[in-house]
């Protein structure tokens, strides 16, 4: 029965632990990217609106491809800070290999579904292949990488 406990509190302890991290870190990109923007419309004296129609927006696919490259990013640093893994048996790290990705995935469409349904645009990161693809190579690199 301890063993039962002590590998459902491993699991479930990375998981939303991993979950938590992946949402505060995206988060955290989405505040510094609108600062980011905010600044450069000081600079420049234009107006967001004037950058809407001078830019093109990205395709699917390409943000697909940032927030993967992000992800690796974010993986690599998670190493520097944490370079044991937080779970201890294989099976475990298998299950937070799986289940961190899925449960980042799901929490991200349910942001977007919920700005959706207070009038607000839902943005790229907040559906579940984006937040898949921004969780899934944080996951792998801890997977392969963590003693």
């Amino acid at each position: 029965m301890e063993f039962i406990l002590g590998a459902l509190s491993e699991l479930f302890g990375e998981l939303i632990l991993g979950a938590l991290a992946e949402l505060l870190l995206g988060l955290i990109g989405q505040v510094i990217g609108a600062m980011a923007a905010g600044m450069f419309n000081r600079l420049t004296g234009r107006s967001r609106e004037a950058l809407a129609d001078a830019r093109k927006p990205l395709s699917g696919s390409a943000r697909f491809v940032i927030f993967a490259l992000a992800s690796c990013l974010i993986g690599v640093l998670s190493l520097q800070l944490f370079p044991a893994s937080f779970a201890r048996t294989q099976d475990t790290r298998i299950a937070v290999l799986i289940g961190v990705p899925i449960a980042c995935g799901l929490m991200m469409a349910a942001v977007g579904a919920w700005r959706q349904k207070r009038g607000r645009p839902a943005g790229s990161l907040e559906s579940f292949s984006h937040g898949l693809a921004f969780a899934l190579p944080t996951t792998l690199i801890r997977f392969i990488w963590a003693a």
